[in-house]
């Protein structure tokens, strides 16, 4: 009973409450490469970012990486995008 107080409060006082283990929401971004190759980097985003939950696509058809994660791993991926495209 105190806690269902508790999760009340703190959804009446305006406090996003999430369960135990739920996920982040997932955001979709397409970075359009200028210089790299998707498809060859395509592995490395989903090898060091897939543990963190992030998905990788390739459209090779405009030399794009479409990558579905939360809003920090993404900033981190165009980070890394961003260096790896010069």
């Amino acid at each position: 009973m105190r806690a269902t107080f508790l999760a009340r409060a703190l959804l009446f006082a305006g406090a996003a409450v999430q369960p135990v283990g739920a996920q982040p929401p997932q955001t979709v971004n397409i970075f359009k490469l200028k210089n790299a190759d998707a498809e060859k980097l395509s592995p490395i985003i989903a090898n060091i970012f897939g543990r963190q939950g992030a998905t990788v696509t390739v459209d090779a058809r405009t030399n794009s990486l479409v990558i579905a994660s939360d809003r920090d791993t993404l900033e981190e991926i165009r980070k890394l995008i961003e260096k790896l495209d010069k």
